[in-house]
């Protein structure tokens, strides 16, 4: 048997098995929308965060190149 602090030893087991199902399920939670982070990443198109300087860099050099 553990030896608790007086506090714990006397929270109704159900109470604990709530909370801890409640920490695990929160916690599969994270875990899922951060590989759903990371695959959206990865699905992102490479012009995405392109900046707009940087685009405009483009179209002038791709409209020159046309003429």
């Amino acid at each position: 048997m553990m030896h608790l602090p007086s506090q714990l030893a006397h929270v109704d087991p159900i109470v604990a098995s709530f909370c801890g199902g409640a920490v695990g399920v929160l916690s599969a939670f994270m875990v899922v929308e951060a590989n759903n982070a990371k695959a959206q990443e990865k699905r992102r198109c490479q012009y995405c965060e392109v900046t707009p300087l940087y685009l405009s860099e483009l179209l002038s050099v791709s409209l020159s190149a046309q003429s």
